[in-house]
């Protein structure tokens, strides 16, 4: 039976908050959730994830998963979030048309955001990593090839 992602997640940390517990809860949730990697591959993707600041510039000050993500990963992913202060998310239906949505909305209009997001009015309208990014007022140091 094929793996069913529901959604896509765009989650944005402060540096400060990359540490070794994060990397096990992320490693934690992909692996646990057949992924397709070891846990020890999936703490990897912390250390590649887009690195952003305020300018543009180094010292990076957040980075940002832009992954999708299975409904069985919601109870583990919340954990993730609450655990993390400072953080920013928005979750986004079927993106390019490789997911599988259920939900109402239509292809990669934003379902929810929380944290630091600042997406008012935006719930149900097409919204994309780089209006995320745009939206905490973020630019791209270095944004791994998808």
């Amino acid at each position: 039976m094929a793996t069913k992602w529901v959604v896509r997640l765009y989650f944005f940390v402060p540096v400060s908050a990359v540490d070794a517990t994060l990397r096990d809860m992320v490693a934690d949730a992909f692996a646990n959730n057949a992924s397709g990697e070891t846990a020890l591959n999936e703490r990897k993707l912390v250390n590649t994830l887009a690195r952003l600041s305020t300018s543009g510039n180094e010292p990076a000050q957040a980075l940002a998963l832009n992954s999708a993500v299975k409904l069985a990963m919601r109870t583990a992913i919340r954990t993730i979030i609450q655990a993390v202060p400072q953080n920013a998310w928005y979750v986004v239906s079927n993106v390019n048309g490789l997911l599988i949505s259920e939900t109402p909305y239509n292809e990669g209009e934003l379902i929810a955001f929380g944290g630091r997001a600042q997406a008012t009015g935006r719930v149900g309208t097409p919204f994309t990593f780089a209006e995320a990014v745009a939206d905490l007022g973020l630019q791209a140091i270095e944004v791994p090839a998808e």
